[in-house]
């Protein structure tokens, strides 16, 4: 009886022993993966530690220009952020107007064929670029003093492409 009271306890021992083998196994894999990801954040710091010297090395010791260099990257990121916040919104907005029908046609449907039209209408009224070089060489009736008729009739040109322009008229 003794001997099998012996037996179940070394038995239990065994089990203890095995769980806490388990126990130890899986707190030394979590170790070994805290292990390899400090390491791997050691890595990538001095990977931009790196990047962060070869940069400010790059306008060679102007603290001025370093200011502005890494200002400027501050700022790029922002606009980055801030591009993908708004193409965020913009696709939440087509998504919304997909929702509502207008005559068989779903409003984004509706309004891309909008834009289509202001767009096709705004090429319609404005000149092209070899329009607009054709006016600054047109000759004039009459010429103007000073260098000549060529001087006074792109002077005139140019002030009647200002107004084009002034007018929303050039497509450039």
């Amino acid at each position: 009886m003794e001997y099998y009271e012996n037996a179940d306890k070394h038995t239990d021992k065994q089990k203890e022993i095995e769980a806490a083998q388990k126990e130890a196994d899986k707190w030394m894999m979590i170790s070994d993966t805290a292990k390899l990801q400090t390491e791997r954040a050691e890595f990538e710091l001095e990977e931009a530690e790196r990047l962060k010297k070869e940069l400010v090395g790059a306008v060679d010791g102007d603290d001025y220009l370093k200011e502005q260099v890494i200002e400027l990257r501050y700022q790029n990121q922002i606009l980055r952020e801030e591009n993908r916040s708004l193409k965020d919104k913009l696709e939440k907005a087509y998504e919304f107007m997909k929702q509502f029908v207008i005559g068989g046609i779903n409003l984004l449907e509706k309004f891309m064929e909008w834009i289509g039209e202001k767009v096709k209408d705004a090429h319609l009224k404005l000149p092209t670029n070899r329009e607009v070089e054709t006016l600054l060489m047109l000759p004039t009736k009459k010429k103007e003093k000073g260098c000549g008729n060529r001087g006074g009739r792109q002077e005139r040109n140019v002030k009647q492409l200002e107004g084009s322009v002034r007018d929303g008229r050039v497509r450039t």
